[in-house]
């Protein structure tokens, strides 16, 4: 919808932790190797609203459409959701991993990537 210019709305009173696949890739093998038994979880650094991701998302991939906040009372889909899913890393950095990078790190990397992929063959 973006890409056509066509207006968005997302709820903005959902909250999560977008997790980019890379560094958690290389956190579940750092953690691994750590031979710590526990249950963990590992998301993105900054808990934000659906909103808000969206909004990172189209200006990290320059991109301009008329966006708008709703909530989740007037955007109604057929699964229940719930209202924060956000995951803590709090058991990982106090063993010592380093800390998942900034959803701005995360979406420059991706585009950065999907870029290269996206590269018609020469």
């Amino acid at each position: 919808k973006a890409k056509a210019h066509e207006p968005l709305r997302v709820v903005n009173d959902f909250f999560a932790t977008p997790t980019y696949t890379v560094p958690l890739a290389g956190m579940s093998i750092d953690l691994l190797e750590k031979t710590e038994p526990g249950l963990y979880h590992i998301g993105g650094g900054e808990t934000i609203s659906w909103y808000e991701y969206a909004l990172r998302i189209l200006k990290a991939a320059g991109l301009e459409t008329d966006i708008s906040p709703t909530n989740h009372r007037e955007f109604v889909t057929p699964a229940r959701r719930p209202r924060r899913s956000s995951l803590s890393n709090s058991k990982v950095e106090a063993l010592g991993l380093d800390p998942m990078p900034s959803l701005d790190e995360a979406l420059a990397d991706y585009m950065k990537r999907r870029a290269k992929v996206r590269k018609p063959a020469e």
